[in-house]
């Protein structure tokens, strides 16, 4: 006769793990519900404070250039000869801090490289011709700093809960930050992109000839020149229009966003269009968090601008010069549609997990 001791060592086993499963389950069930409920909070004070308003301008942008057929090559010289550059020169001015450049240009320069490396071992797979090869791995490589990028860390620091009114003490900090990444990005994708995009390598006087077109280069000369002599230009009567710049700025340039969208928009997912919009909102991040976890920066305000700038969408710059020569201008569009649809869910994500990774206190 079989013995029946097995059987009831299971079941008593049994009891106990279903017993010790429920009491821990009900000890750490307020602790998950907190953090969900936190995040959860956390996600949509960032999309209401951070996201919604830039969809706001860009959303009008689109609608007024339908109704009315802006003058879009007015809205960009506007930008990029006036307002942006007195954008770099007011926030420049403005930061009186230590200086991060020391770790931030190294880190962009190595978070290039290695999307650019990833992107041409990609592109070799794709079933688009030389041109369109081209314009993945700008796209793969090349974030919107200059529009998307400087707007959205604005935003970030002068809401809540890192300011609120005119009680900001981490913009200058944050904008000094984005302003270095968002010069050198200006500089690269208007002559490694607009080469790519092109699929046109340009002269040696092409190139050199770049920087000297660029008023943003100008704008951050004159405040470091103004901070090396000393010069304060608070108390000059260019600094209430300066002031007035910052809130325009980010009206003007999203709503030259919205208008360029608009006209350059086409939405079809491709796999060369979705292979760069994975390399650009999902890798990128993920590398830039990693790189940040290893060197572990002092300043947790750099490394979250950091993290948030690696996540931004691909350039609306690369539209601009594959349309010149027509080298793929159609897949451009549609890569960097797809990448500013998309980048509306993920980069809020990458602001909470930068907020999460690199938390900031005092102020």
């Amino acid at each position: 006769m079989r013995s029946a001791f097995p059987e009831i060592q299971m079941i008593f086993l049994f009891q106990i793990g279903k017993s010790l499963y429920t009491k821990t389950y009900v000890f750490f069930q307020p602790f998950g519900a907190y953090f969900f409920l936190g995040t959860m909070m956390n996600g949509l004070q960032i999309v209401w404070y951070d996201i919604l308003p830039l969809i706001v301008f860009i959303a009008a942008g689109w609608f007024l250039d339908g109704k009315f057929r802006l003058d879009e090559n007015t809205y960009r010289k506007l930008t990029s000869y006036v307002v942006l550059p007195c954008f770099v020169f007011y926030n420049l001015d403005q930061y009186k801090g230590e200086s991060s450049w020391t770790w931030i240009l190294p880190a962009a320069a190595g978070l290039l490289l290695i999307l650019y490396g990833v992107s041409l071992a990609v592109s070799y797979f794709l079933p688009a011709g030389s041109a369109g090869r081209k314009v993945f791995r700008a796209a793969a490589v090349f974030p919107s700093s200059g529009h998307i990028g400087a707007a959205l860390v604005f935003l970030v620091y002068t809401q809540p809960p890192f300011g609120k009114g005119s009680d900001t003490p981490f913009l200058p900090e944050a904008m000094g930050a984005m302003i270095v990444l968002m010069l050198l990005m200006e500089l690269l994708v208007h002559t490694v992109g607009a080469s790519l995009a092109k699929d046109r390598i340009p002269s040696w006087k092409e190139a050199l000839l770049v920087p000297v077109k660029m008023p943003v280069l100008y704008a951050a000369v004159l405040a470091e020149a103004a901070r090396f002599f000393g010069i304060s230009v608070e108390h000059t009567f260019l600094w209430p229009v300066l002031e007035h710049f910052n809130g325009a700025f980010i009206i003007l340039i999203t709503v030259t966003i919205g208008v360029w969208l608009r006209r350059h928009h086409a939405f079809r997912v491709t796999g060369a269009a979705a292979g760069a919009a994975f390399c650009k909102l999902f890798l990128s991040p993920a590398i830039a968090a990693g790189f940040l976890l290893a060197i572990r920066p002092e300043d947790p305000v750099a490394a979250q601008v950091f993290l948030i700038y690696a996540a931004l969408p691909s350039s609306l710059a690369l539209i601009m010069y594959a349309r010149q020569e027509e080298a793929c201008a159609l897949q451009a569009e549609q890569t960097v549609s797809l990448a500013a649809v998309l980048g509306i869910f993920t980069v809020p994500a990458v602001i909470w997990l930068s907020r999460l990774l690199f938390p900031v206190t005092g102020g």
